[in-house]
């Protein structure tokens, strides 16, 4: 919707060529099928109206770099002894204000006579998420449907990561189908979105996390304080601090003991069931 509207055109003209991970996408931007991705950075960098157009105003150097629009919860690896250093001079934590926030929601909630979106849901983050998600149940019941960015298995969509993990892309909805296209292929040897080169370091860091979450799925189902450690060591926000995660692993899990059953069982020490 912002990009649309930076490029002057109606929002239904474009389109995004959009993949990646969950909280970990990039996207470069069509306009009937032209792409205008450069001319809306020049934009966003620009005009301040549109300078956090994803979340969170990145740098010239970073944008021009991408060639690509990323998401804003890429601040968190591109930026991220700044985002550090926010959260521990923040007077709550994003989870204390984020209870906060849900609590007025839920009272707001309770009134029979609310008509209209409570002012607490862009406080709680995910800005047209109602829209995006009545426009997903509509077409999940009609025929000719459209497309939406889902987390889906891959299927060939991003053609760098195994078929059956779960990324983030345009999938065609209608008709209770839902179907991933592909958005990242291979051309003279690298990966390409729109007919232009994924960026390595793009590629790298989609690889990375993918293999962080797989090995986390692996120590939740067997209950590996293991594994979890080693995980861990495959996110890329941890580098540097290796010799921190098993005492993160253990805080962790004691602190989350209740949910986490199968860590403990027959074990007398905390996380190493």
């Amino acid at each position: 919707m912002k990009a649309a509207r930076a490029l002057g055109v109606a929002e239904e003209h474009l389109s995004l060529a959009y993949f990646g991970l969950n909280h970990l996408s990039w996207a470069r931007v069509l306009v009937d099928g032209q792409d205008r991705t450069n001319d809306l950075i020049e934009i966003v960098l620009a005009i301040p109206e549109f300078r956090d157009l994803s979340g969170y105003a990145f740098d010239a150097d970073r944008l021009r770099g991408l060639g690509l629009i990323p998401s804003g919860y890429l601040r968190y690896f591109y930026d991220t002894a700044a985002m550090v250093r926010a959260q521990a001079e923040a007077p709550q934590t994003r989870g204390e204000r984020v209870r906060e926030v849900e609590e007025r929601l839920l009272a707001c909630y309770a009134d029979q006579r609310l008509c209209a979106k409570p002012p607490e849901l862009q406080e709680r983050g995910g800005a047209w998420y109602s829209t995006a998600a009545v426009r997903l149940v509509r077409d999940l019941w009609r025929e000719d449907g459209d497309v939406h960015v889902l987390n889906v298995p891959n299927q060939g969509a991003i053609t760098t990561l195994p078929s059956r993990v779960i990324v983030e892309t345009p999938a065609q909805v209608a008709a209770g189908r839902i179907t991933s296209q592909p958005t990242v292929t291979f051309a003279d040897g690298r990966p390409r979105v729109a007919g232009h080169p994924v960026p390595e370091e793009v590629e790298h860091l989609i690889a990375r996390v993918k293999a962080y979450e797989l090995r986390t799925v692996t120590a939740a189902v067997t209950g590996s304080r293991e594994v979890a450690i080693n995980a861990l060591q495959h996110h890329p926000l941890l580098d540097g601090r290796h010799d921190a995660i098993p005492a993160l692993v253990d805080d962790l899990l004691t602190a989350h003991r209740e949910y986490l059953p199968q860590f403990f069982a027959g074990a007398g020490n905390a996380g190493r069931g």
